[in-house]
């Protein structure tokens, strides 16, 4: 029981390991609330909420399509493993799919209202 929970902690860790390359670029006096405040503060705030959540929702589908292809190769013939990791691998592709469309979606209406939205087009 402890294995079959370890493990995909363990890949999952691993995988978000590129995560803390991002802190590399950040400057300890950059702030984003300088400069003005209000509701343009509160719109970047949450579009880099979104943004972060949107790298963790790919890295996690990633995750689960390598997870997914491992219990295929693993099957060893079994038709129900078989159909388990395919299902598993369209899950997370589905997944990989709503998560890009909802980023375009976002990055559609600000290019057509032609507004900034807090910095969601840099």
């Amino acid at each position: 029981m402890i294995k079959k929970i370890k493990d995909p902690l363990i890949a999952i860790s691993i995988s978000l390991l590129p995560l803390l390359a991002f802190a590399q670029g950040m400057s300890p006096t950059a702030s984003p609330v300088s400069g003005t405040g209000g509701i343009s503060t509160l719109l970047s705030t949450v579009n880099n909420l979104i943004n972060w959540i949107f790298v963790v929702l790919i890295l996690f589908g990633v995750v689960f399509i390598l997870l997914s292809a491992f219990s295929y190769l693993t099957a060893r013939g079994d038709e129900e493993k078989i159909k388990t990791a395919k299902n598993e691998l369209i899950y997370a592709i589905v997944a990989i799919v709503i998560g890009a469309l909802a980023k375009l979606i976002v990055v559609a209406v600000v290019g057509i209202t032609g507004g900034n939205a807090g910095g969601v087009i840099k």
